[in-house]
């Protein structure tokens, strides 16, 4: 007899809180809230980098630089970023480790990246260890960095070259 009123008891409760969800529903479309957007893809929070006016499609790593953390950030449909699902954390792969280390945060939800070689084109993808997002790439070139390193000029040895000689 306890073992069927713990089961009504429980077919209650779940009955009331599906009701609960209804009624909330219900008052969320006739007051005009609606709920958030699903986010469909997760990517990068990177700058975009043009270069002539065209959007490159990959992201431009100087050769002596350590990047992050960069956050995971997710887009809905439209392109417009939303929150993250609950739970979610990635991981990610690097297509050639001799190009290139990257490593994600212990929380999963952000990535530090650099360089191993001058130059070159590796490839990070990143995999939603639960599912709820698709798994996405992000394309890195390492490219020579041109800074100069000082903003002084070196007047110890400057670059000649021969000319005539002045008139007097």
């Amino acid at each position: 007899m306890t073992t069927n009123l713990a089961a009504l008891r429980s077919a209650l409760l779940a009955a009331d809180a599906r009701t609960l969800a209804t009624a909330q529903a219900i008052l969320d479309l006739l007051s005009g809230v609606s709920p958030p957007p699903a986010p469909v893809r997760a990517m990068l929070a990177l700058p975009p980098v043009h270069r002539k006016g065209i959007l490159l499609a990959n992201y431009q790593l100087k050769n002596d630089w350590i990047v992050g953390p960069v956050a995971v950030v997710a887009t809905d449909d439209e392109g417009t970023p939303v929150p993250l699902p609950t739970g979610a954390a990635f991981t990610v792969a690097v297509d050639d480790t001799t190009l290139l280390n990257a490593e994600m945060s212990t929380d999963g939800l952000s990535v530090t990246f650099n360089a191993l070689k001058r130059r070159g084109t590796a490839t990070m993808t990143f995999h939603e260890t639960h599912g709820l997002l698709p798994d996405f790439p992000q394309g890195v070139d390492i490219v020579e960095d041109f800074t100069p390193a000082a903003g002084a000029l070196d007047l110890s040895n400057p670059p000649h070259s021969p000319q005539p000689v002045p008139p007097a």
